[in-house]
């Protein structure tokens, strides 16, 4: 996290405006579940940390099926 002013700031949302939930239930655009993404606004940062550090597996998952 970077710090402004000595305050750390919040763990932002991985949305990229792309909002389509796939047939495996993520987003295509952030891959969260319908589930984090409905709940991000009230989870403190370590939990969105852990949603975040998903996300890559998830997409990298994703792209390995696509490619077949």
């Amino acid at each position: 996290k970077e710090a402004i002013g000595g305050r750390r700031l919040a763990v932002k949302s991985p949305c990229i405006s792309v909002c389509d939930m796939g047939d495996e239930g993520l987003c295509t655009g952030c891959f969260r579940t319908l589930e984090e993404i409905a709940t991000w606004g009230a989870m403190d940062e370590s939990r969105r940390l852990q949603v975040i550090s998903r996300l890559d597996l998830r997409r990298n998952q994703s792209r390995n099926k696509a490619d077949g």
